[in-house]
């Protein structure tokens, strides 16, 4: 069991960089706090579809760290934007200008020093 003050990392989503569990919470009560910022929860729901049931670990990082890698923001952002009809020409008639258009998205992402986790993609170092 996971328990505040245990060095861990990541198994499937975020940077593979340690960090320290500084607090958890229910994954209700999480959800209801944070639900306009669920991009890595997408994510969380592909990997681990029970883990609104479980709980969320509140982690620090030595340094501030992105909340997730490029291939999951890509992930979750591709999704949002695929329907819109700017970016369907974009990526039909300009495959270069898309992707960095993408990866700009990506690079302007904020990071942080303190990161959740679902209970299931963290592993105790």
């Amino acid at each position: 069991m996971i328990e505040i003050g245990d060095r861990v990392v990541g198994k499937s989503t975020g940077t593979l960089t340690p960090s320290t569990v500084v607090a958890k919470m229910v994954a209700p009560y999480y959800v209801a706090m944070f639900n306009n910022q669920m991009l890595n929860q997408c994510r969380w729901d592909d990997l681990y579809p029970d883990w609104r049931d479980g709980v969320v670990y509140i982690n620090k990082f030595d340094e501030p760290v992105k909340s997730c890698t490029y291939e999951e923001f890509r992930a979750g952002f591709e999704p949002k934007i695929e329907n819109e009809k700017f970016f369907t020409s974009l990526k039909d008639d300009n495959k270069k200008v898309y992707e960095d258009f993408i990866r700009y998205q990506y690079d302007i992402l904020p990071a942080s020093a303190i990161i959740s986790y679902p209970e299931e993609d963290l592993e105790i170092l």
